[in-house]
């Protein structure tokens, strides 16, 4: 049948045909971030659908509804003569405002020659990182150019753009998942349309604004874990931001305090250089002291104190801390006290069998906790957060002999209201503070006060200012975790402390002489990489090796079963299975499987296909922060 026979049939069919006024196109990312999903897509083993929904922000998709929404309203409203005009010009008007390929594209990219030194590292204090951010700014806007600044939280993306947005009000804009769903709408609609060059800053979901005038890209905070998503796809955004910065022509740059040894590894293999000469050494550093917390246990067990309550209460506070901490009421400053973890103690084992008490739903160790509301304690799992009274005796040997171990923030806070009865005492973690607006009031209060003291967990450290005072009453449990990142992680976390203090910082450990404490002390960053890059090397961990780890999470039999068949199936690969950290959740167990293969071997084509196929009680992690 031919075309004319067609329009005929159709012509003299029982249905009315209309002619298409215009055409409903919706283009919520650019098509260089589409080709980064590509990229992403085969290096982390998921659909590509799946990782372009995921960087997609809500309010993009609404904003191009609504904005073609008001375009076909008015092209009804519009007599035929201006109907046809408005076809022969795209219907958009000429702008290039990202809503449709119906629309005239004005991009005229990157002007300049593509550099084979496209990423940069940037690693020096805050202070020396935000003045050099608003240079940037500065240069690209006399380029006509636009800057991209991404933060890792709300927090650090809210402190960003009030340091950055003085005197460019106008064109600074700042989005994240904290904003109202109705304002980061508008925020999406005036950053897209605005004809003046820009500076976005935004958390990782938002950054897909289809706006092709971006010429520097800066990842800020580069070591933070919040960059890796939480839940499927399992991505990291450094990658998808790397190939992003390729696509556009821009260049990328990585600014921390400390860099991850991944990246420091690729800077000495000559794959990533420096914006400027990166700093191995923390200067204008605090005074840090460093107190061996050994010596007075041994003093302790030595008594043999019948009151095991005060003799741990006593350990908690060395002379050190009190006079620090009696120093900063005298001068009426403030004083940040930080510990690992929340609640009483994070552990309690078994004086008798030692046995650890763990939770009765998943396994996991509980940890002691006052009640809010009476004077009682009780258990509280941190992992799946069933709660069960404390008054129970040894699963395992019916002993009552139950011993607390380490130091919580819980504790911490009654002892030193005990100490400090006429002084100002905040605590924030999790438990005083579960959303965000709490957690902001409470640290206002603490920068309000005078000589307050603030008792908080690492949860704490994203929303305080700096003060004279900081110390770290306990960090040792976490070098128990067994994890290959966990000494870059602590290291991270003293940082952050050392930044948080003006003048003082006192660590409190019973590995005192741990020499990842010993380079805070000096501030010697350039020894904690060497040390670190070479344990990596000779235990074949990541930078020297890509790991990929699967998960299944079923009944016991189940779990076993099925990871027995995969095991079979990659054989080819030597997969080891293991239990997860935390065994079992609800009664259902939790396995893993690792398979580690050489970085210049990923992606194996065969390999990925099998990934990908994978029933959805698999959970796929490629480059996984931990193995746990």
């Amino acid at each position: 049948m031919n075309a004319t026979e067609s329009k005929a049939d159709i012509k003299n069919a029982d249905f009315i045909a209309r002619k298409i006024e215009s055409k409903k196109t919706i283009t919520a990312v650019s098509p260089s971030l589409i080709k980064a999903c590509q990229a992403v897509s085969k290096e982390f083993a998921y659909p590509i659908g799946s990782i372009i929904k995921t960087i997609i922000p809500e309010c993009a998709l609404t904003y191009a509804e609504e904005a073609i929404s008001k375009k076909t309203k008015g092209a009804h409203e519009k007599d035929s003569d201006t109907q046809s005009a408005d076809k022969n010009n795209g219907g958009a008007g000429g702008n290039n405002n990202g809503l449709g390929a119906d629309e005239e594209d004005n991009d005229d990219g990157f002007t300049g020659q593509p550099s084979s030194r496209d990423i940069f590292v940037f690693q020096t204090n805050t202070t020396d990182r935000y003045g050099t951010y608003k240079s940037i700014i500065r240069e690209e806007f006399a380029k006509k150019k636009s800057v991209i600044i991404i933060a890792p939280t709300v927090n650090s993306a809210e402190e960003i753009y009030e340091e950055l947005s003085r005197g460019i009000s106008d064109y600074a804009y700042l989005l994240h998942g904290g904003i109202a769903k109705k304002k980061q709408v508008e925020i999406w609609g005036k950053a897209l349309t605005e004809p003046h060059t820009i500076a976005l800053i935004t958390t990782p979901s938002f950054v897909g604004l289809p706006r092709e005038d971006i010429a520097t890209i800066v990842v800020e905070r580069e070591s933070s874990r919040s960059y890796i998503t939480m839940f499927r796809p399992l991505f990291d955004y450094r990658y998808l931001f790397q190939k992003w910065s390729k696509e556009l022509r821009a260049r990328l740059i990585y600014g921390d305090i400390l860099l991850r040894v991944e990246t420091l590894y690729r800077r000495e293999r000559g794959e990533v250089f420096d914006f400027f000469p990166i700093s191995m050494r923390i200067e204008n550093r605090p005074n840090t002291i460093i107190v061996d917390m050994a010596e007075p246990i041994r003093k302790e067990k030595a008594k043999k104190e019948k009151d095991k309550i005060n003799s741990k209460n006593n350990l908690i506070y060395s002379e050190e801390l009190e006079s620090q901490v009696e120093y900063a009421g005298k001068k009426k400053e403030r004083i940040v006290i930080f510990t690992a973890r929340r609640g009483l103690a994070p552990q309690t084992v078994c004086g008798d069998c030692g046995t650890t008490v763990t939770c009765s739903v998943c396994e996991a160790p509980v940890v002691l906790h006052n009640s809010k509301v009476e004077s009682k304690r009780y258990f509280l799992c941190h992992h799946c957060g069933r709660e069960r009274t404390a008054l129970e005796g040894c699963k395992n040997c019916t002993s009552w002999k139950l011993i607390t171990l380490g130091i919580g923030s819980d504790t911490i806070y009654e002892e030193t209201k005990k100490r400090f009865p006429d002084r100002q005492i905040f605590r924030l973690d999790k438990d005083t503070a579960s959303t965000d607006k709490q957690a902001r009031d409470i640290a206002k209060k603490f920068n309000e006060s005078t000589s307050g003291i603030l008792v908080g967990t690492e949860f704490s450290l994203n929303y305080l200012k700096p003060v004279k005072h900081v110390a770290i009453a306990s960090l040792d449990s976490l070098f128990s975790l067994p994890d290959f990142r966990i000494n870059e992680r602590i290291c991270h976390i003293l940082l952050h402390a050392q930044t948080l203090a003006e003048e003082y910082l006192l660590i409190q450990s019973r590995n005192a002489t741990h020499p990842l404490l010993g380079y805070i002390q000096s501030g010697n960053l350039n020894d904690f990489y060497k040390s670190e890059i070479a344990d990596r090397k000779a235990l074949s961990y990541p930078p020297f090796a890509t790991f990929i780890k699967i998960t299944i999470e079923a009944d016991k039999s189940t779990a076993a079963k099925e990871m027995g068949k995969l095991q079979v199936w990659l054989e080819k690969w030597n997969p080891i299975i293991f239990p997860a950290f935390i065994p079992s959740v609800g009664g259902r167990s939790i396995l893993h499987m690792l398979i580690s293969m050489s970085p210049k071997l990923w992606p194996d084509e065969e390999l990925r296909d099998i990934l990908t196929s994978l029933p959805p009680e698999f959970t796929v992690s490629v480059h996984p922060e931990s193995l746990l």
